[in-house]
C-alpha cells in the first residue's frame, strides 16, 4: 500500500512541478503543507475508486463462475418419473426460433411436458409437428399464441 501513495506523491510532485512553471497567479503561493494534504486526499480517493472497481469486478465475476457451475445441475436434469401423476413442466418463450426450437427438443428428449409460446400459431403448429419425433411418451405439448396486444 505504501508503494501505491509513493506513487502517487511522485505524480502528485511531478504534476505541481508543471503547474509552477504554467501558474497564472505567481502571487498566489500554497504552502508545502497544503500541498501535502492535496497530495493525501488525492492518493487516497484513488485508492477507494481502486478497491470499489476491484469489488464489483470480483463480485460479478464470482455470480458467473457461480452460475457456470451450477449450470451443470441443470442441463444433467433427470426425466421426470412417469410413475408420477404430475409431470415436470418447461415454460419456453419465443420457441419459433432456433434456440427455444433447440432448447425444447432438449427438454422433450428429457421427458418434461413443454408450453411453447410465440406470436405466431403457424410456426408454432410447425414446430409441434418437427417436435413429434423427440416426444417420450410422458412428455406433452401445449401451444399459446401471444398477440401484439396480449
Amino acid at each position: 500500500m505504501s508503494f501505491v501513495l509513493d506513487g502517487l506523491s511522485y505524480l502528485g510532485e511531478k504534476l505541481w512541478e508543471l503547474l509552477k512553471v504554467v501558474d497564472p497567479f505567481k502571487f498566489f503561493t500554497i504552502s508545502a503543507r497544503i500541498r501535502q494534504v492535496f497530495q493525501v486526499v488525492g492518493g487516497l480517493t484513488a485508492l477507494y475508486w481502486s478497491l470499489w472497481l476491484v469489488k464489483k469486478v470480483l463480485k460479478k465475476s464470482f455470480i458467473f463462475c457461480q452460475s457456470f457451475f451450477n449450470a451443470r445441475r441443470y442441463l444433467d436434469a433427470k426425466t421426470p418419473d412417469p410413475k408420477r401423476a404430475v409431470s415436470a413442466f418447461a415454460v419456453i418463450y419465443g420457441a419459433a426460433n432456433k434456440v427455444g426450437r433447440a432448447y425444447s427438443q432438449f427438454l422433450l428428449e428429457k421427458g418434461f411436458s413443454i408450453i411453447l409460446i410465440d406470436r405466431d400459431m403457424r410456426t408454432l403448429n410447425d414446430l409441434e409437428y418437427s417436435l413429434q419425433d423427440f416426444m417420450v411418451q410422458s412428455g406433452s405439448i401445449f401451444k399459446i399464441q401471444l398477440g401484439k396486444f396480449d
